[in-house]
């Protein structure tokens, strides 16, 4: 990485108070990412390199911090796939993983409170209104 883009990376980041170093240029879902020698680079791989060395083949980064635009290598950690898939389903980043940020959840996406008696964490209203729809469509038809 040549020292112009260096210094173009470097006036991108901006250090927060817990810790993180945030990238605050362009994102794409939520992970920094600039141009580098005529390629689009990951902003926290590429800080990651220049400090930590290079990551070995097979492994990619976890955000220790949970934090997709954050590039601080203290906040990294190379890990296999696997690995990064198990550590986002225990704080529950992907769709049906477990952990404390899902079932902390106590409202469906519309405001609506989950009702425990449906068989799980259903919200009645909203359940009410497909049905609601769907008979009017069928009505029509």
């Amino acid at each position: 990485m040549n020292q112009g883009t260096r210094s173009r990376i470097f006036s991108r980041l901006m250090i927060q108070p817990d810790g993180c170093v945030v990238w605050t240029g362009a994102k794409i879902d939520g992970y920094g990412v600039t141009s580098a020698n005529g390629r689009q680079v990951r902003v926290h791989r590429a800080i990651y390199e220049l400090f930590a060395g290079l990551i070995s083949s097979g492994l990619e980064l976890d955000h220790l911090c949970r934090n997709r635009a954050c590039a601080n290598v203290d906040h990294l950690e190379a890990v296999t796939p696997a690995e990064n898939r198990s550590r986002r389903m225990r704080v529950g980043r992907l769709p049906g993983g477990g952990g404390e940020f899902q079932s902390a959840k106590t409202h469906c996406p519309n405001g609506h409170p989950y009702d425990m008696r449906e068989g799980g964490r259903r919200c009645r209203q909203c359940r009410r209104d497909q049905w609601r729809g769907y008979n009017a469509r069928r009505r029509q038809a």
